[in-house]
């Protein structure tokens, strides 16, 4: 029979069983402890038999290890890392709820043995910049200035030395010089740089800055009041002009007779002037145009453009005011661009039934800043307005016919003063005829016969701010020898006046921009003259006598100056005297008064 077990003895079993566990944890405990201790003795061991660097350090921690396993006994060795990590499995039952006497002894910190290895870093370079960074180091002599240096000790100047300048700490690390040497570039480096757009652009504008400093010739000492009163003089002196400057350039003007010129409207003082072809260097582009620039006394222009057809005729956009055009002699219209430092045009119309195909002696930008076209006239009679932003086909286009519905052979463009529709042309008939560019009726729409030679220019009244409207007044002039004063309002078609002073053809008139009743020409003989019509309409005011035959001339915007351009190429310059660009108020009055004498004596002219 089976023998039946009591509580008393069911608690001894278990209790029995909890004391088995424990010893078996225990043993365990001892087992992993030895093990480890084994461990580190086989570690040391190689340790000892490999040579390092590090082996007096290893051998004092090891005897420090040992000192330590010798007082606190083997089984107080802690646990290794990989035994930390790893949890011990839960109890269950009645295994867990049971607490575990554990020893009260204290246990020690494990020290392990690792080995050091030197490492060098190297320190952050800083850069830091002084005076003497990158430039050479010069002792000056100053013997000269020996009081000043008594209580200076006579060191020699040193540079300063940089963070990372300093020597390393490594062996690999060498110092670092103080000064950047030269990099030494190749022939074929230094013939691409000296190629490239952003060298030559460079040098074009440091070379141009430092010619118009070489030539800056103010005078700093000049007494303002002393200077202005000697200016002032008498009446008969503020009416005269002085020769100033002369502009030519050997190179480019030799030979080229000026064909046309026009003033910036933003920058007074820059002057273009376009020339005709050199016959004696056939190889050179055929069509040339000079920038020249007033303020400075320089012998050389600021921009030279050209192209393959002589330049007939040029303007200066007033609201670009980095725009050239030119009418060239083949019908083209071109375009350069000061900013792109380009000798060649940028923009061109082409040569097509679209735009011109016979020679552009007629060019001027009309209108406003947010709507302005530029208006070119060719000898066949044809108009055209463009958009300079575009000017491969013109926006409108119109045929200037006479009354016998022949084209205009059209030598001379002029648009009245705040007018961009209406329109005044000069033809190779003799006759100077007005149209309109919009309306019921565009094109030719009166004429103005008096000439007995083709028309060189015509030029309409420009002056403003007075109390009378003299914006309907023009003047014209021809190879008659003859200038004649007109008025669009005559209902006649005849001149108001006739100036026959002159010997030779009149190649140029110009009303003045800001005196009311004064106007210049220019001859073949190379007679400048000026001439008043309040004073005298007989005989000039004032008459200025030049070497060779003039072909062009042109006033400044503000009435300062007066330019003349020659055959030979020479464009001159001539300062007005303050009578001539500071008229007196009464001035437009004596025009009116004028304007009715002269139409009384041509009406009891023609009446006799």
């Amino acid at each position: 029979h089976a023998r039946h077990v009591t509580a008393p003895e069911r608690e001894t079993m278990a209790d029995r069983k909890a004391e088995l566990e424990k010893k078996r944890k225990k043993l365990d405990e001892l087992r992993k402890a030895r093990e480890v201790t084994k461990k580190e003795t086989t570690f040391k061991e190689s340790l000892a038999k490999s040579p390092t660097p590090t082996d007096s350090l290893a051998k004092k921690r090891e005897d420090v290890n040992k000192i330590v396993t010798d007082l606190l006994g083997p089984s107080a060795s802690a646990p290794s890392p990989r035994d930390r990590k790893s949890p011990e499995p839960e109890a269950s039952g009645e295994e867990k709820a049971m607490p575990i006497s554990v020893s009260p002894r204290k246990r020690a910190v494990k020290l392990v043995v690792d080995t050091m290895a030197p490492i060098n870093i190297n320190p952050r370079a800083v850069e830091v910049y002084a005076k003497q960074t990158q430039t050479d180091v010069v002792v000056e002599d100053r013997s000269s200035d020996q009081e000043d240096d008594s209580e200076i000790p006579s060191e020699p100047v040193r540079p300063v030395k940089h963070d990372s300048d300093r020597p390393s700490q490594g062996p690999e690390d060498q110092e670092r010089p103080v000064m950047r040497s030269n990099i030494e570039l190749s022939g074929e480096q230094v013939d691409r740089i000296v190629a490239s757009d952003d060298f030559c652009s460079f040098m074009d504008r440091a070379s141009r800055l430092v010619e118009r400093a070489l030539c800056d010739t103010s005078d700093i000492l000049f007494d303002i009041l002393r200077g202005d009163s000697e200016e002032r003089g008498d009446g008969l002196a503020s009416m005269k002009v002085v020769k100033k400057k002369e502009f030519f350039d050997q190179r480019w003007s030799y030979c080229r007779g000026v064909t046309a010129m026009d003033w910036s409207s933003q920058h007074p003082e820059l002057l273009l002037v376009s020339y005709h072809t050199n016959p004696n260097i056939p190889h050179d582009p055929d069509g040339v145009a000079l920038m020249w620039d007033l303020r400075f006394q320089k012998d050389t222009p600021d921009y030279v453009f050209n192209c393959q057809s002589a330049v007939m005729s040029v303007a200066i956009s007033k609201f670009h005011p980095s725009y050239v055009i030119g009418g060239t002699y083949s019908g083209q219209i071109v375009l350069w661009d000061m900013r792109g430092g380009r000798h060649t045009p940028v923009q061109r119309s082409p040569l097509s039934s679209y735009g011109h195909t016979h020679p552009v002696y007629c060019l001027d930008v009309v209108g406003s800043q947010n709507a302005h076209n530029l208006i070119s006239v060719s000898t066949d009679g044809k108009l055209c307005s463009w958009n300079l932003d575009m000017l491969s086909q013109p926006q409108e286009s119109l045929e200037l016919q006479n009354r016998q519905t022949r084209p205009v052979a059209v030598t001379s463009l002029s648009f009245p003063s705040n007018d961009v529709n209406k329109f005044l042309v000069g033809s190779e008939e003799c006759l100077v005829y007005q149209g309109q560019r919009h309306g019921s009726k565009p094109g030719v729409a009166d004429q103005f016969e008096g000439h007995d030679g083709p028309i060189t220019a015509v030029s309409s009244h420009r002056a403003t701010g007075g109390q009378v409207d003299l914006s309907h007044l023009f003047v014209s002039s021809s190879f008659d020898w003859t200038m004649k004063l007109w008025s669009s309002k005559s209902k006649t078609g005849q001149p108001l006046c006739s100036f026959e002073n002159n010997n030779e053809y009149v190649y140029d008139v110009r009303w003045s921009p800001v005196h009311p009743a004064l106007f210049a020409s220019v001859d073949g003989e190379g007679r400048l003259d000026l001439w008043n019509i309040n004073e005298n309409t007989e005989v000039p005011i004032l008459t200025e006598n030049l070497d060779t035959a003039l072909s062009k001339l042109c006033w400044s915007p503000t009435g300062h100056h007066l330019v003349t351009g020659d055959c030979e190429g020479k464009v001159s310059i001539f300062e007005a005297g303050e009578g001539l660009y500071s008229p007196h108020p009464e001035e437009w009055l004596k025009v009116q008064q004028t304007l009715l004498d002269l139409q009384d004596n041509h009406e009891s002219g023609s009446v006799l």
